[in-house]
This record gives structure tokens, C-alpha cells and sequence, in this order.
């Protein structure tokens, strides 16, 4: 599930190969209107820990579990200063998979054997 996670979470756009110009013309629109743009660094540094988190989630660290939390609640809030959104349907599909994926990772994490595995206990798996 992490690795279908994090190939969605840094998917490629390849809906540029199979589209004409007047639809890509119309994606370009995507972010029309925007309020807020943060440096370029800063969208590195949450793709890396984007990355450091999915990882940790892996080891069971209960850190990672929070930030986790921290970078989705961030990317909520962020998404109301994007401006107009514009996406493919390719885009669509996996952003829709992403976020299934998203509530699956929360509720495995916090509830059942491996919640209980995030605490600590060792038997639960």
C-alpha cells in the first residue's frame, strides 16, 4: 500500500502525451486565480518528507504517524489559496485512488493490529 502511496503521491503527468493541444491548453489553466505561492523549496522539502514519512509508517513509527496528519491537514488548508483547479481524467483517477489510499493508511494506523502496532506492542501482527 506505501508503495502504490508514494507513486501516486509523485505521479507524472502523462496525460501530456496523449492529449491535443486545445487540452492542454485548457490544463494550463490549472492554478488560475492563485493567492499564495511558497518557494520552490518548500514544496522539495515537503516531498521529502512526504517521502521520510512513508517510510517511517513502514517501521511502524508513531511519529510518522502524526506527521502524516500534519501533511495532509497542510495540503487541505494550502488547497484553498491554489486558485481555479483544472485536471485530467488521469489525474483525477489517481488523485481519487490517493485519497482512498489516504483513509485506508489513517484508519489502519490508528485502529486494529496495526494501530496497536504503532504503540508499541509487538505481538499484535
Amino acid at each position: 500500500m506505501a508503495v502504490a502511496y508514494v507513486a501516486l503521491k509523485n505521479r507524472w503527468d502523462f496525460y501530456t502525451y496523449i492529449y491535443n493541444e486545445e487540452m492542454l491548453k485548457l490544463l494550463s489553466y490549472d492554478g488560475y486565480g492563485i493567492i499564495l505561492t511558497l518557494p520552490e523549496y518548500i514544496y522539495i522539502a515537503i516531498d521529502m518528507a512526504w517521502a521520510l514519512v512513508i517510510i517511517g509508517m513502514i517501521f511502524f513509527s508513531k511519529a510518522s504517524r502524526y506527521i502524516f496528519i500534519l501533511l495532509i491537514l497542510f495540503g487541505t488548508i494550502m488547497s484553498l489559496f491554489w486558485g481555479v483547479r483544472v485536471t485530467s481524467p488521469a489525474s483525477t483517477f489517481s488523485l481519487e485512488i490517493l485519497n482512498l489510499l489516504t483513509g485506508g493508511i489513517l484508519v489502519y494506523s490508528y485502529f486494529g493490529a496495526v494501530g496497536q502496532r504503532f504503540k508499541g506492542d509487538e505481538k499484535t501482527i
